[in-house]
């Protein structure tokens, strides 16, 4: 976490006072990087909650995909008892219709959001939400390049 608040300059947008909340997004990964990563998340996790923070967890796909990714698998795995679940509208189990404004709504209450699925970080950064990007694989990388904001982008081992 100090390596990530080093890197990034996040201290400048350090938030204090009561009511400090973070979102979490992690996608399931080849079990080395997975290990990882998760060793990583769970000292920020750890770091932030020590802090005062609360956090919850953002999942962004739910087993319909090509390779069948679920990151509820990663939250029942390292995260559901630290941070709470997040809805969403895309997991499938009520109506689309206006819940995504409510889901963007929601995800621009957090103070902070790091994310290893990219989809959350640019959605973060376009709802002006504090954003640490991890970057898994060079396309998280390159987008936050692309936008300018390669400074708030860490390695998955941070």
């Amino acid at each position: 976490m100090d390596m990530a608040v080093e890197q990034t300059g996040a201290d400048e947008w350090r938030c204090s006072g009561p009511g400090r909340r973070f979102a979490l997004s992690m996608r399931p990964l080849a079990p080395e990087t997975e290990r990882t990563l998760l060793a990583s998340l769970a000292g920020c996790v750890d770091r932030l909650r020590s802090e005062g923070w609360t956090g919850a967890f953002l999942p962004m796909a739910f087993g319909r995909g090509a390779q069948g990714e679920d990151d509820r698998d990663i939250y029942d795995k390292a995260f559901q008892d630290v941070l709470e679940l997040a809805p969403n509208p895309l997991d499938g189990t009520g109506k689309l219709a206006g819940a995504l404004d409510e889901w963007l709504g929601g995800l621009a209450t957090y103070q902070l959001v790091i994310g290893t699925r990219l989809h959350a970080a640019v959605m973060a950064v376009a709802l002006g939400v504090p954003t640490v990007a991890v970057a898994y694989e060079r396309k998280v990388l390159d987008a936050f390049t692309d936008l300018k904001l390669s400074r708030f982008v860490v390695p998955p081992d941070v």
